[in-house]
């Protein structure tokens, strides 16, 4: 991403590595300090690397032709690449992709965060009298991914445990090894005593039923106040 303020000499503003890691995702974000211009340009000029030669090392070598969808410029702080940090395609390496420092006029103060839970009800009406401002509500929940399990026979084609959970996860061993325990009889934990499942295909996970409860004991603090500022951006409120 290039700036100029003449349409002639452009500075560079960010290096994108567009989706070269390993099953990258086509929506990125990248978060660069805050600049005026008169011209933003984004330049192209390497083919996305396939999986296999992501994790060879192979050579980034220019494409043929490109397909920009969209590219919109953001007046509001993001975090820098926070579709891979959500594992919505893979990150490897956090620490190499900070985020820059934001303009206090673009962060978004924790002061200025109202938690509407409590002012929900069951069906998901809203009952909450708004102060006056401007304010962005922010409504959040998770699903499946749709993920299933590959390659497997019709009878045991499923979506995709929860492996973030103990609970879950237990359940599922015992739906997957108690049959053949039972089959076996008395041969199971002699003749059988080991099990190796091998090759993980789900993609990436970034949700449990556990998840805040888990963070809190592990992180020491509560992670919902920050919510709404991540991935960043959202309106200031009130304003």
């Amino acid at each position: 991403m290039l700036a100029s303020g003449d349409g002639a000499n452009f500075r560079t503003l960010v290096t994108m590595p567009g989706p070269q890691g390993y099953r990258g995702g086509s929506v990125r974000t990248f978060a660069f300090p805050e600049v005026t211009a008169r011209f933003f340009r984004v330049e192209l000029d390497a083919a996305p690397l396939t999986p296999a030669a992501t994790m060879a090392g192979g050579p980034v070598v220019p494409a043929k032709e490109y397909t920009l969808t969209e590219a919109v410029l953001h007046s509001g702080g993001r975090v820098d690449r926070w579709e891979d940090k959500a594992a919505f395609s893979l990150l490897f390496e956090y620490e190499t992709v900070p985020t820059p420092a934001v303009a206090p006029a673009a962060q978004i103060r924790r002061s200025d965060i109202v938690d509407l839970t409590p002012r929900m009800s069951k069906d998901g009406t809203l009952n909450w009298e708004v102060p006056p401002g401007k304010w962005t509500i922010l409504r959040m929940g998770y699903s499946l991914t749709g993920s299933k399990n590959r390659p497997a026979p019709p009878s045991g084609l499923g979506y995709e445990a929860d492996k973030l959970s103990r609970k879950y996860m237990e359940a599922y061993f015992h739906g997957y090894i108690d049959p053949i325990a039972q089959a076996l009889g008395p041969l199971f934990g002699k003749s059988l005593r080991y099990l190796m499942m091998d090759s993980w295909e789900a993609g990436a996970q970034n949700w449990t039923d556990e998840m805040i409860n888990e963070f809190r004991a592990r992180r020491g603090y509560d992670p919902l106040p920050t919510f709404p500022r991540w991935p960043g951006g959202w309106s200031r409120a009130p304003k």
